[in-house]
């Protein structure tokens, strides 16, 4: 038990420690729900951070505030209603072709501006926060790739390449047009650099009527594809950028083409096919 609790106290000390830097220097009442939120999320994107990880952060702020509360620092506890995550890490939910065609309907008409910020997402398997830091120049004509900015992390080199489809090629064109190279290539309708999907992205997918999907989905849409269409999984890693390829094997293996089929195949192939009963004659009397 007391080891258990150490190891809680140093999880918290580890969570407030990523925290300090944005939040140490402020004052505690100056700090609001939203930003607080839109920190979890780019945090939870950037960083690969499980459901119950996004919880764990959550309910330290929320200890933070408390705490803060009772001793009359702050009138009201900003993290009060932002909702945890439910826990299923093993979730991979991508769009069918008829789903992405009901959310692209839907941006077309009342969000026009962003649909190309959408394909570009679907069709390149970007994290969010990579594909809001995109600039004009990173698609490479002659080559036919597109260059990720990651954040700064000594673990991953700070860009990576992926192949870009047709759709994405179109997609980045139409968000370059006009701009300088090293612009920002997703900008908001009043042309400033675009920080965010979730004021017009959640809304679109629920005016679509698609369920049980969010934003992050985009990413997890990617990949499922490119596995189902038999792209080995170590390729499809390192277009996703993962740390390792066991994050990836984890996810999406169960969706390589036939693997089942081979897993039965495989393990029927020990077998004298000849003294192997049918349904039928294990279930005859006679076979008794």
């Amino acid at each position: 038990e007391q080891e258990r609790g150490a190891d809680h106290a140093y999880g918290q000390h580890l969570q407030f420690k990523r925290m300090i830097p944005v939040f140490g220097k402020r004052d505690a009442t100056s700090i609001i729900r939203a930003e607080i939120l839109d920190w979890l999320d780019e945090q939870a994107d950037e960083l690969e951070w499980s459901d119950s990880t996004f919880n764990r952060y959550l309910a330290s702020f929320s200890l933070l505030f408390r705490i803060a509360s009772e001793h009359d620092k702050v009138p009201v506890n900003p993290v009060h209603g932002i909702r945890r995550r439910q826990e299923d890490n093993t979730r991979v939910r991508f769009l069918s072709p008829e789903e992405e065609t009901k959310i692209t309907d839907v941006l077309r008409h009342k969000y026009p501006e962003y649909l190309n910020v959408f394909i570009l997402a679907l069709h390149t398997g970007a994290r969010t926060s990579e594909i809001l830091r995109a600039q004009v120049g990173d698609f490479d004509e002659p080559t036919g790739m597109l260059t990720i900015r990651q954040q700064k992390d000594i673990r991953k080199p700070k860009i990576r390449l992926v192949p870009a489809t047709p759709k994405a090629v179109d997609a980045y064109n139409g968000l370059a047009a006009g701009k300088q190279v090293g612009a920002p290539l997703c900008t908001n309708r009043q042309g400033g650099q675009l920080y965010e999907y979730r004021y017009w992205l959640v809304p679109a997918i629920e005016l679509s009527g698609v369920k049980d999907f969010t934003p992050k989905d985009l990413r997890h849409t990617a990949a499922s594809r490119l596995v189902m269409s038999g792209v080995p999984i170590a390729a499809v890693a390192k277009y996703l950028g993962h740390s390792t390829i066991q994050m990836t094997v984890m996810r999406y293996s169960h969706l390589t083409p036939n693997v089942n089929a081979q897993a039965i195949a495989a393990a029927m192939s020990y077998y004298d096919k000849k003294t192997i009963p049918t349904s039928a004659e294990s279930s005859h009397p006679s076979a008794k």
